[in-house]
């Protein structure tokens, strides 16, 4: 094989491997996260139907740029925020109004499922890049 040849080849080969990784690695994110929120709120993972589950967006910039977003959505922001930082102590409002809540304690749901998936998608990206350039 010539050098040009296996240099295509290598340039063909990291062309994709952005959008594919990004693609992957924000469903095994995703996952993650959601055991750990399924396990901290008691399998509904909506504290009670608040609105907003994960979602995923993937952005491609050019051939080499791909930013990867899982969020819970706008709505859905204050029950992760809760979850991972917990509350002080407060006075409901709504259909509660004047009840005193306790407060609760920080579970940090988000970063006890994202920090070590981050860890494992970063080792992969590695190893991806590597059977990328060696073709195996």
């Amino acid at each position: 094989m010539s050098a040009a040849s296996e240099l295509r080849r290598i340039q063909k080969s990291l062309k994709s491997l952005p959008r594919k990784w990004a693609e992957e690695s924000g469903k095994t994110v995703k996952k993650a996260a959601t055991k750990t929120l399924n396990a901290d709120t008691g399998g509904d993972a909506s504290l009670s139907h608040a609105p907003g589950k994960l979602k995923i967006d993937t952005k491609v910039h050019g051939d080499s740029i791909v930013t990867l977003i899982v969020s819970p959505g706008k709505r859905g922001m204050a029950r992760w925020t809760w979850l991972e930082e917990g509350t002080k102590p407060h006075t409901a409002g709504g259909r509660y109004k004047g009840a005193r809540h306790p407060g609760t304690r920080p579970r940090h749901t988000w970063t006890r499922a994202v920090d070590p998936a981050v860890k494992v998608l970063i080792d992969d990206a590695r190893k991806r890049f590597g059977v990328a350039v060696k073709g195996h």
